[in-house]
């Protein structure tokens, strides 16, 4: 196996999700504080950060199959993250 998993080991790979996830919200801020819409910006961190520590964080300390749900939570933040992105980029450039 030469997955990203395999080769981080279990413990890093488990917070692999929480650092991306991170990661995007000081992008999502940075960008709305860059076009004039921080208000969208401060919501969707908010949002985002209570998304992620009440569903995914607790779904990456699950151990066997249970893991599973933190790729489900994960990639539901993705949809919603890029759909809010969307949203602010469409109302910053305005």
């Amino acid at each position: 196996k030469h997955t990203l998993a395999t080769l981080l080991g279990h413990e890093r790979a488990k917070r692999l999700p929480v650092i991306f996830a991170s990661l995007s919200l000081i992008i999502l801020f940075l960008y709305c504080a860059n076009h004039e819409v921080i208000g969208l910006g401060l919501i969707g961190c908010v949002a985002a950060y209570a998304y992620l520590s009440r569903r995914i964080i607790p779904a990456l300390h699950s151990k066997g199959p249970q893991i599973n749900l933190a790729l489900k939570y994960t990639a539901q933040y993705n949809l919603f993250y890029a759909l809010y992105f969307m949203l602010c980029v469409s109302l910053g450039s305005l």
